[in-house]
């Protein structure tokens, strides 16, 4: 079965469905925020979808390492303290957002450049490591 992807650029499929939809659903996520900013929209309401990629990413490197763990990866520890930096990370930029100390709009262009271009780089290597094992 072949998912219909519809964010997801087509150089960062790994080639598994349940990954791959997940990246995707990522992507979507991105796509909002960067609507949001680019359109001068009101950024009240980001917060919940700031929220729920915060929520997305931490479910998304669960499902990644109960796969990898099922499976026997040999580099599992390696792709879990990544995940662990990643997430540490994103719940930092959540933090600064709420705290209104800083423009949020700064915050938000922050937060989805910094999440995008890391999940980029961990899909195109460690992800498609994976992949490969998997195949």
């Amino acid at each position: 079965m072949t998912i219909k992807l519809k964010y997801l650029p087509e150089k960062l499929i790994v080639g598994h469905d349940y990954i791959d939809s997940q990246h995707d659903a990522l992507f979507r996520l991105f796509d909002k925020i960067y609507n949001a900013v680019e359109n001068d929209d009101d950024l009240s309401d980001l917060d919940k979808v700031i929220k729920k990629l915060v929520d997305y990413v931490s479910f998304h490197f669960k499902n990644e390492e109960k796969l990898m763990l099922k499976i026997g990866y040999p580099n599992l520890k390696e792709h879990k303290k990544e995940h662990r930096i990643m997430t540490r990370r994103v719940y930092e930029y959540l933090s600064r957002f709420k705290s209104e100390n800083e423009s949020q709009r700064a915050i938000i262009i922050d937060i989805n450049d910094f999440i995008k271009s890391w999940l980029i780089e961990h899909i195109a290597d460690k992800d498609m490591n994976l992949a490969e094992y998997l195949k």
